[in-house]
């Protein structure tokens, strides 16, 4: 039986495949030519022609898994209902963010947690990610929140970080942390914020 040639598009995506579960389980230091070269069962020339060198390679796999999440994440961070209040919108940004990273879990994984020896560009788009993400979970909070509130934007702030750090904690141990538990602290949370609010316009 004659075996298929793989296609150079397939081939990139097997080879970026190998790299990442070695960044994944080992960090970016241990994914070299000659690793990725054996793992695949490949010559070091085809990974050459592919990509053009080592810091090709990595540039590729961070661009493929930054846009993997990325995608999810605007899913996840899509426009919700209007009449929806803070804590509702608190809570409806957990469940999507989390419901997001499962769909892609290894692309979010090596954004969430970064492994050891991550290049610049890594640092910088997942900056660029959250930079992003913060910017519109903010929006959001923001507008369901009291006029009057004291600081609107360093309140929702606080709970775009308390959000992130909840899907991580998620992510890293189910069980522990699992989306019932990380769903009533973000509403618990939230309520506070809002009924502090309501306690001293009421004085």
């Amino acid at each position: 039986m004659t075996r298929r040639r793989m296609s150079a598009a397939d081939r990139r995506e097997q080879l970026l495949d190998v790299t990442l579960d070695v960044v994944r389980a080992e960090g970016f230091y241990a994914a070299t030519i000659d690793r990725v070269a054996r793992e695949a069962g490949v010559t070091r020339t085809l990974i050459y022609s592919q990509f053009g060198h080592l810091p090709g390679l990595v540039s590729a796999l961070v661009d493929r898994e930054t846009a993997t999440a990325m995608l999810g994440l605007a899913e996840a961070l899509a426009p919700l209902p209007d009449d929806a209040d803070f804590v509702e919108v608190a809570e409806a940004l957990l469940r999507a963010t989390v419901a997001a990273v499962q769909r892609a879990p290894r692309s979010w994984a090596i954004l969430l947690n970064p492994p050891e020896g991550g290049p610049p560009e890594l640092h910088e788009r997942i900056a660029a990610g959250r930079a992003l993400a913060r910017a519109h979970v903010q929006a959001l909070l923001i507008s369901r929140l009291p006029d009057e509130i004291a600081d609107p934007e360093l309140a929702a702030h606080i709970h775009q970080m308390l959000g992130e750090e909840l899907v991580r904690l998620h992510v890293r141990d189910p069980e522990r942390y699992p989306l019932t538990r990380m769903v009533r602290q973000i509403r618990e949370s939230a309520t506070g914020t809002f009924a502090a609010h309501t306690r001293r316009a009421r004085r």
